[in-house]
């Protein structure tokens, strides 16, 4: 998993990434997130499962294959991502 900065464009950075997702709920942990304040999750299209967004605690948000969700956030880790069973592909964009 690489967070690095991809492009710049005048005062704003994006960020990209891709990250396996398993059943075990994990937090999106970046340092390069740090000061970021949008943020891009996408469903990989070749993913074959769901992947469900949300905090520690519960994930109710799901996302199919191809699908995407679009967050103002201000710490990357308060974002916690999963699936119910196998693995699939986040894709994510950041921008400052």
């Amino acid at each position: 998993m690489g967070y690095n900065p991809t492009s710049t464009f005048g005062s704003t950075v994006l960020y990209t990434a891709q990250v396996a997702v398993s059943a075990t709920p994990t937090a999106l942990v970046a340092a390069s997130f740090i000061g970021s304040n949008e943020i891009l999750l996408q469903n990989d299209p070749a993913s074959t499962v769901n992947i469900r967004i949300g905090t520690a605690s519960a994930q109710y948000v799901s996302l199919v294959p191809g699908a995407s969700l679009t967050i103002p956030f201000r710490v990357a880790s308060d974002i916690y991502h999963s699936t119910a069973s196998g693995t699939a592909t986040l894709n994510i964009l950041a921008r400052d």
